[in-house]
């Protein structure tokens, strides 16, 4: 039953607010005094020396053991952190491409949008040779196939730049022998596939 004072207070005043709040903090601040007692001391999760519920070696957290049996300790490694940034690009546009013709001092290429989800080639394109490196133009051919990306290179140092990056697949080249080997390959699997 509630006291006389306690029934004229309207509930939702800020005076009955801030004393409900006063009874519940000394309330939860009795119980949390009343755990740490029995739970111990709390431990320096920074310092490995340290003894208490925060060292899982003592078996000290709650409905932990009280074993100082190290086999049954398991420690994982650190992660180390990485020493220096790393440079990013974050692409603008994207193609995937084959060369169709080669020039003296360009190729032309057919292109799939690649940042528009094309499943086709949809543009077609002359690039300068000066675009590649001496590496990649000596070993082009027609048919090549490549990947450009046009987009912002973050350096180690955070430093922002616009680039432009023509990237040539190292695919095995295919030779007539290859092929038929695959085509008499495909004649003695052929039969198994029709049952």
């Amino acid at each position: 039953m509630l006291s006389e004072s306690a029934s004229d207070t309207d509930i939702n005043s800020p005076q009955s607010l801030g004393n409900t709040a006063l009874a519940s903090e000394s309330v939860m601040g009795s119980a949390v005094t009343q755990a740490d007692e029995a739970l111990g001391p709390v431990a320096d999760a920074t310092d490995p020396d340290s003894q208490g519920r925060g060292d899982v070696s003592s078996g000290g957290w709650p409905g932990g053991t009280n074993s100082t049996d190290n086999d049954s300790v398991v420690s994982f490694p650190r992660q180390a952190a990485s020493a220096h940034p790393v440079a990013t690009l974050q692409p603008l546009q994207e193609w995937e491409g084959h060369v169709v013709e080669i020039e003296e001092d360009e190729f032309v290429v057919r292109l799939i949008d690649l940042t528009a989800g094309h499943s086709h080639e949809t543009e077609e394109a002359v690039i300068p040779l000066a675009e590649i490196s001496e590496d990649d133009a000596s070993r082009m051919a027609i048919g090549s196939i490549f990947r450009w990306v046009i987009g912002y290179r973050r350096s180690e140092e955070g430093t922002k730049t616009r680039v432009s990056q023509i990237v040539f697949r190292d695919l095995p080249r295919v030779t007539g022998d290859d092929i038929r080997k695959g085509e008499e390959w495909a004649r003695t699997v052929a039969p198994a596939l029709k049952r």
